[in-house]
C-alpha cells in the first residue's frame, strides 16, 4: 500500500515504492529494529550524544 505523503518533499518515486514494498513485507519487530538503527544513525550524523 503506498504511503501517504505528509510533507512536500522532492523524492524519487521508484525508491519510495521500493521502501513501501519492503515495509509491507516486514513484520512489526523488524520495522522497530530498523527504526532504532535509523534513529541512531541520524543522532550520530547530528553529533548528538545520546
Amino acid at each position: 500500500m503506498p504511503s501517504d505523503v505528509k510533507l512536500k518533499i522532492d523524492d524519487i518515486p521508484r525508491l519510495r515504492k521500493k521502501l513501501d514494498d519492503l515495509c509491507d513485507k516486514a513484520n512489526q519487530a523488524a520495522l522497530a529494529k530498523w527504526s532504532v538503527i535509523l534513529a541512531k544513525h541520524i543522532l550520530d550524523f547530528a553529533q548528538y550524544d545520546y
